[in-house]
């Protein structure tokens, strides 16, 4: 696999940018993590692109919630399968939920964090 992934980012305030390695797979993870299944069409025989994190976060049940990190586990290696999910970490904080993840990355063996808001 390559070590230098090089692409197209239409989501900037720039009207184009050229991302490569770590923006471009914290981008993609985000998007995907953000995208409640069947929000977006990507067509596909087997998968429904999106994760339930959103509409799981909220829920009031302890069990649905403990159950996260498996179902984002199961969401990132169905659609990205070069990042392996290490550790899920939910947080919620003055009315505001915060997930930290860390990760690995199969293309360049490294480990990196990302966090996310809601």
């Amino acid at each position: 696999m390559s070590d230098n992934l090089i692409g197209v980012s239409f989501y900037d305030s720039d009207f184009l940018k050229i991302k490569n390695n770590n923006n471009l797979i914290q981008e993609a993870l985000e998007r995907l993590l953000k995208t409640i299944p069947g929000e977006r069409l990507i067509i596909s025989d087997k998968y429904i692109y999106g994760s339930a994190l959103t509409e799981l976060l909220f829920s009031d049940s302890s069990y649905i919630r403990s159950q996260l990190p498996f179902i984002l586990k199961n969401d990132i290696e169905t659609h990205l399968p070069f990042l392996q999910l290490l550790d899920v970490n939910i947080e919620d904080k003055d009315n505001v939920c915060y997930v930290k993840l860390q990760l690995f990355n199969l293309y360049n063996d490294e480990q990196f964090d990302l966090q996310l808001t809601f």
